[in-house]
């Protein structure tokens, strides 16, 4: 798996990094006629996930990092995001937080999981 920054991977799995959005922010692309067209991420902001957070106790009350964590993934809401960003733009949130699950289990010893 490519090396990633974990701020900027949001709890559903965008990938900020690619996000047009975040790449105005950090290549320091002003405002057009007045909107803010960027956007520093969710982890940066202290946000828990800016698609998700409103439908989701887990993430609100910060119960869980990623929704890979969580008992209900993928549940409907990040499967109807996932489902609308693989359309548009080529990608999967869904995808991308099993990657993540995967390289997390092979870096964090189980006991160490445990006491997390």
């Amino acid at each position: 798996m490519k090396e990633f920054d974990r701020d900027l991977i949001a709890p559903c799995g965008m990938n900020c990094g690619i996000c047009s959005a975040y790449l105005a922010y950090s290549r320091n692309i002003p405002r057009k006629r007045g909107k803010i067209i960027y956007c520093v991420g969710c982890r940066p902001r202290n946000k828990r996930c800016a698609f998700l957070k409103g439908y989701c106790a887990r993430l609100r009350d910060s119960e869980v990092g990623f929704c890979f964590e969580c008992s209900d993934f993928p549940c409907y809401r990040l499967s109807r995001l996932d489902q609308r960003y693989r359309e548009k733009f080529g990608m999967s949130m869904i995808e991308n937080l099993d990657e993540i699950k995967k390289e997390w289990n092979r870096q964090i010893p189980q006991k160490s999981k445990r006491e997390i």
